[in-house]
């Protein structure tokens, strides 16, 4: 059985097993919520509750804060399933780059078309994992987080090339 078939099955046995703990309400749709007041380059933004960042171009680009998203995305994710598959992963060394076009954001006069798009077309790199799982194992994991993390599906669906190797290290 190919990789993909063996990733998308334990997904789905995942779903059947009831591994999921959902809140009340209609339907399975979580909702996440910010606010933001800006002022020149800078934004404040707040859950309304403990979630609080600021954003400073010098500082934390919004590229950069989407590339942690990502990140951030991939490890829980990542954590999960492999809960899910009965491995353990001790620690996880992250190296993603994303290019763009820098026309696709620059290019004037601003009321015309850029010739190329301002978004991400690609976002690739390495995922080094420690663990005692067999390089098997993190494959099918990678395949099954392709499937399941919603940050990585987002940059999927929006064209951007998507190219993170796990592998273990």
């Amino acid at each position: 059985m190919k990789l993909f078939q063996k990733a998308f099955n334990l997904s789905n046995k995942l779903h059947t097993q009831n591994l999921f703990k959902f809140g009340t309400g209609t339907g399975f749709t979580k909702q996440y919520s910010l606010t933001a007041t800006g002022a020149g380059w800078n934004a404040n933004i707040t859950d309304n509750g403990n979630y609080k960042i600021s954003t400073d171009p010098k500082v934390n680009q919004p590229l950069y804060l989407f590339l942690s998203s990502l990140i951030a995305c991939e490890q829980a994710t990542g954590n999960f399933i492999a809960k899910q598959m009965g491995i353990s992963l001790n620690k996880v060394h992250f190296d993603i780059k994303g290019e763009r076009d820098e026309r696709g954001f620059g290019h004037l006069p601003i009321t015309q078309e850029p010739p190329v798009t301002s978004a991400f077309q690609k976002i690739y790199g390495t995922v080094l994992v420690e663990t005692e799982a067999s390089e098997e194992q993190i494959k099918q994991l990678s395949e099954i987080l392709k499937i399941r993390c919603p940050v990585a599906r987002m940059v999927v669906q929006s064209g951007c090339q998507l190219d993170i190797q796990w592998k273990k290290k």
